[in-house]
């Protein structure tokens, strides 16, 4: 392979912040939410994601998120450096996200995943579903390669970190990161049992129920309502 994967360690989604207006960005509360992960031990972030609402903002505010972020961190590895290289016209380094709940349930199965990593440029996937021996049988059988495999459900991050995996990347840690920060540091099972409560509480009220608990501890966004449709509070099971 010819890219480099994203180093191993906790990376957390970052939401957009909304004012009040629903449709200017925040962009102080951003970058506030931000320096609170950096300075809890976070290692990368992962801006402009479902969780950042990409799909709701134009290009030239995606674009603005971003370099709001990138300008205002400094001495921050991987993520960082990735995507400055593909603005230098280097070719893109592809992260797999295997995300069935969005996708029609559609899985890729481990053998289609060992296939796939065969290509130049495709560094690693992200897992965001239930099926844990999917996860850590990639993560076993690329074990050596640059090629790294990344759990997206808190409540399963101890159980893939311990079978040789490369790290998460969950929403929840925008909220605890010293919790998984320390998981990552230490295996804790006890820090394993309140990553898992908090990840199957909050999802059952979607995003903007993360965006809440964002505000409700961090204090970073007033509201926590996105653009339409997530500009309310959602139902339980959304």
């Amino acid at each position: 392979m010819t890219s480099s994967a994203p180093a191993p360690g906790i990376y957390t989604p970052v939401p957009t912040v909304f004012p009040k207006d629903n449709e200017t960005i925040d962009y102080a509360a951003n970058l506030a939410h931000v320096q609170f992960l950096h300075q809890n031990g976070i290692h990368g972030f992962v801006v402009m994601g479902s969780i950042g609402e990409n799909t709701h903002l134009e290009a030239t505010e995606r674009y603005s998120v971003v370099k709001n972020i990138t300008s205002n961190i400094s001495g921050l590895p991987s993520l960082y450096n990735w995507n400055t290289k593909v603005s230098d016209g280097t070719v893109l380094p592809v992260l797999v996200y295997i995300y069935p709940g969005v996708s029609n349930n559609t899985h890729i199965l481990p053998k289609t995943v060992v296939r796939i990593s065969k290509h130049k440029n495709i560094v690693g996937c992200k897992f965001s579903y239930d099926n844990v021996a999917h996860c850590t049988t990639i993560a076993s059988q690329m074990a050596g390669e640059d090629f790294h495999v990344y759990n997206g459900l808190g409540h399963a991050f101890l159980s893939t970190l311990v079978m040789e995996c490369h790290g998460t990347i969950d929403g929840i840690s925008g909220v605890f990161p010293r919790i998984y920060v320390n998981l990552w540091d230490h295996k804790r099972t006890k820090l394993q049992r309140v990553a898992s409560k908090c990840e199957e509480k909050l999802c059952e009220f979607g995003i903007i129920s993360i965006k809440r608990t964002y505000f409700e501890v961090v204090k970073v966004g007033v509201p926590w309502w996105g653009r339409a449709p997530l500009n309310h509070d959602q139902p339980q099971g959304t």
